[in-house]
C-alpha cells in the first residue's frame, strides 16, 4: 500500500495523543469491503456493520501531527481483512478491551428495547456495547474521502491528489498548512495480474487524513461537513450524484 505523507509549511502545535479503536470481527466475516478482480473489472461486496467485534482502544502518540499520521499509517498497514478502524474511542470503556454486539442482539440479551441499549453492559463477564454513535467520541483525525463519480466537475477530473488538495484549500483556506496523510481507497489498491493498479489518476479514490488541534463532537462534525458542502457549492465544485434508486 502506498501512502503520501505531506510535511506542513506551518506545524500544528497540539501534540495530545489521538485515540482510535481497532475492531476485530469475531463472526468469521470480513470487517470491511472485499474486491474480486475479473479481467479489467472489479466487483465489490460490503458486509453489514451489524457484526460482532472485539474492540481495543489504540493511542496514536506522537510529538507532531506528522508523527501521529505516521503512527496511523503503520496501524492501517498492520490490519487484517477481519479488522477495521473507528476514528474515535469509547470513553466509558476506560481504556479496556471490550465486545461489540449488534444493537438488536444486545437489547435482547439484556432484556430491554433497542432504544434503551446504549452505553456499556457487563454481559457474560465481558464489557459489552453496541456500535452506536453515542458510545463513541471522535478523535482528532479528520477524514476527507475522495471517490470518482461520472458527473464530477471537470475541475476535479483533471487533477491528481495534490491538485485536488490545492483546489480544496483554495475553497477552504482554514486547512492550509495542515499535515496530511493520503492513502489510496480500497478499490484503488486492487492490482492487475501484471502488478499495475486497476484504477489510476482521477478514477482512483483516496482517503486523506489531517490532525485537528482538538477533537470535535459529533454535532460539530456534522455542522462542519455542512459548512464545507456549502463552501464547495458556492465555488462551483458541488454536483448531484443520483443514488442507485434514482434519487438525488
Amino acid at each position: 500500500m502506498h501512502a503520501i505523507l505531506s510535511q506542513p509549511a506551518i506545524e500544528n502545535s497540539n501534540t495530545n495523543a489521538v485515540l482510535v479503536t481497532v475492531l476485530t470481527r469475531t463472526d468469521g466475516q470480513a470487517a470491511g469491503k472485499t474486491f474480486r478482480l475479473d479481467g479489467d473489472s472489479v466487483s465489490k461486496s460490503v458486509v453489514a456493520h451489524t457484526g460482532q467485534y472485539h474492540a481495543v482502544t489504540v493511542n496514536l502518540d506522537g510529538d507532531t501531527p506528522l508523527a501521529i499520521l505516521d503512527a496511523y499509517r503503520r496501524l492501517v498497514e498492520s490490519l487484517t481483512p477481519a479488522q477495521s478502524i473507528i476514528l474515535g474511542h469509547a470513553p466509558d470503556a476506560g481504556g479496556q478491551p471490550y465486545r461489540i454486539l449488534p444493537v438488536a442482539l444486545l437489547a435482547k440479551r439484556i432484556g430491554v428495547t433497542i432504544d434503551k441499549a446504549g452505553g456499556f453492559h457487563l454481559l457474560d463477564g465481558q464489557l459489552t456495547c453496541a456500535r452506536l454513535k453515542a458510545n463513541f467520541r471522535p478523535s482528532r483525525l479528520l477524514l476527507f474521502d475522495y471517490d470518482f463519480v461520472e458527473r464530477m466537475p471537470a475541475q476535479w477530473l483533471a487533477l491528481d491528489e495534490q491538485g485536488r488538495w490545492d483546489l480544496f484549500i483554495d475553497a477552504c483556506p482554514e486547512f492550509a498548512g495542515a499535515a496530511r496523510l493520503t492513502i489510496p481507497s480500497g478499490s484503488a489498491r486492487v492490482l492487475k495480474p501484471d502488478g499495475q493498479p486497476l484504477k489510476a489518476g482521477a478514477a482512483a479514490g483516496s482517503h486523506t487524513y489531517i490532525v485537528l488541534n482538538r477533537a470535535l463532537s459529533t454535532d460539530e462534525l456534522d455542522a462542519t461537513r455542512t459548512r464545507l458542502e456549502v463552501r464547495l457549492w458556492t465555488r462551483g465544485l458541488g454536483f448531484i450524484r443520483p443514488s442507485a434508486s434514482g434519487a438525488a
